[in-house]
């Protein structure tokens, strides 16, 4: 019996608010949704999150968001909202 292993792979936000000016909310508000869809409609589930290239832009000074531990911070609340979007979560 063949069995399946499925995988999601992110990679790269660059997390650094003050410096990209992305809006990480709307970017995560419509990646979770599409991926909620994908699990309600195909049943689409990952097995394994892998998530490679630069989660964090770097340390570019001490201002509000600017400082690694922040962009750190940011990027793992991407994750955590990312792997928190699948029933159960993935762990």
């Amino acid at each position: 019996m063949a069995q399946t292993l499925t995988w999601l792979h992110l990679s790269d936000i660059h997390a650094c608010k003050p410096l990209t000016g992305w809006d990480a909310k709307r970017v995560t508000d419509t990646l979770c949704k599409d991926l909620k869809k994908m699990q309600e409609r195909y049943g689409l589930r990952p097995d394994l999150i892998f998530f490679t290239g630069d989660a964090a832009f770097g340390n570019i000074g001490s201002g509000a968001g600017k400082s690694i531990a922040e962009q750190f911070r940011e990027a793992h609340d991407f994750l955590t909202t990312v792997r928190e979007s699948f029933q159960p979560a993935i762990e």
